[in-house]
């Protein structure tokens, strides 16, 4: 989370982001990363989770549209200004 805040994201997009990342279960960029690490997974952009973790998660309702277009935005934001 401390790169978005970086990012200089307001709280209410960094709720959307946590949300987000909490409902994909998500901590790393190896997490979002495909397996050759050169692209973003497309159902990550997407809020869709695609893998289990054996460690215990908080339970996260599906985010609403407004929080996956802020976690979107804020990604591909991340990608194309070369911080990741």
């Amino acid at each position: 989370m401390e790169i978005f805040e970086a990012m200089k994201l307001t709280k209410k997009e960094l709720i959307h982001v946590n949300s987000c990342r909490l409902y994909l279960q998500v901590t790393t960029l190896s997490d979002i990363a495909t397996y050759d690490g050169t692209k973003i997974e497309e159902t990550i952009l997407e809020c869709i989770p695609t893998r289990q973790h054996s460690q215990l998660w908080p339970n996260q309702i599906y985010p609403t549209l407004s929080a996956r277009n802020c976690w979107k935005n804020s990604i591909l934001k991340l990608c194309s200004t070369n911080i990741i």
